[in-house]
C-alpha cells in the first residue's frame, strides 16, 4: 500500500492499510497463543516495511512520531516479538537469517548471490524474492549454504502478473551443544482452500 507503484483505487477503500496491519496483528495472536513458552519471536523487516521509512523521510513533518514507527505500528512488544532491523545470526554465527536483497532470474541463482554477497563467509535464509531454493558450495573452511524460504502473501498482486513465487516456510534445526544446524525448506502444494504441506510426517493446511 505504501508504496510508488501505480495502485487500483478499488483496493485502498475503507483504509486497506490499516486492514492488513489487522491482519498481521490477528495472525501474531494466534502465532503467539501456539507457541512454546521458551520460544523467541523476532521480526526482520524487508523492503515492503522500508517503503514506510522512505515515504516518511519524504514527508518528514511526519517523521519522529513514535506511533509510526514499525515496532509501534505493528504492536511488536504487545505480542512479545523482537525487532531486529538487519537480520539475525544462529549456530554460532554460521547461519545468518535476513531478508535479503539479491534477486535473479531463477530461486537457486538468487541464493547464490546472496551466499556470494556474504563472501561465502556465513550460510544465509533469505525471504526477498517470494520463492523457495537452494545451493551449496564447499569451501577450504567448509560447507556452507544458501536457502531461500518462499513467502505466505497473496500472490494477486497489482505490480505484476502470474509472479514466479512459491508458498512456503522454512524450519531450522540446530544442536544447542555445537554450531552444527540443517535447513529444510516446506513447499506448501495446491491453490487456495487445497493447499497443503507436509512436515515432520503431519499434513499442515493453510
Amino acid at each position: 500500500i505504501v508504496s510508488a507503484y501505480d495502485k487500483d483505487p478499488e483496493r485502498l477503500k475503507n483504509g486497506r492499510l490499516q486492514d492488513e496491519i489487522n491482519v498481521f496483528r490477528g495472525i501474531m495472536g494466534q502465532v503467539v497463543a501456539v507457541r512454546p513458552s521458551d520460544c523467541r519471536m523476532v521480526f526482520i523487516p524487508g523492503n515492503h516495511e522500508d517503503r514506510l521509512r522512505r515515504y516518511l523521510w519524504r514527508n518528514s513533518t511526519l517523521h519522529g512520531l513514535e506511533a509510526l514507527e514499525l515496532p509501534n505500528l505493528l504492536g511488536l512488544a504487545e505480542f512479545g516479538i523482537d525487532y531486529e532491523p538487519k537480520e539475525v545470526t544462529l549456530a554460532g554465527g554460521n547461519l545468518v537469517v535476513k531478508h535479503g536483497s539479491k534477486v535473479r532470474p531463477k530461486a537457486g541463482a538468487s541464493a547464490m548471490a546472496e551466499l556470494e554477497a556474504e563472501k561465502y563467509s556465513a550460510s544465509t535464509i533469505t525471504g526477498h524474492t517470494h520463492r523457495i531454493g537452494s545451493t551449496l558450495c564447499t569451501t577450504r573452511r567448509g560447507v556452507v549454504g544458501a536457502w531461500e524460504g518462499g513467502s505466505l502473501c497473496s500472490r494477486d498482486v497489482e505490480y505484476t502478473a502470474n509472479p514466479d513465487w512459491q508458498l512456503g516456510v522454512t524450519t531450522i534445526y540446530s544442536d544447542s551443544a555445537s554450531d552444527a544446524f540443517s535447513v529444510v525448506p516446506v513447499a506448501f502444494l495446491g491453490e487456495g482452500p487445497s493447499m497443503k504441506a507436509v512436515l515432520e510426517g503431519r499434513l499442515i493446511r493453510l
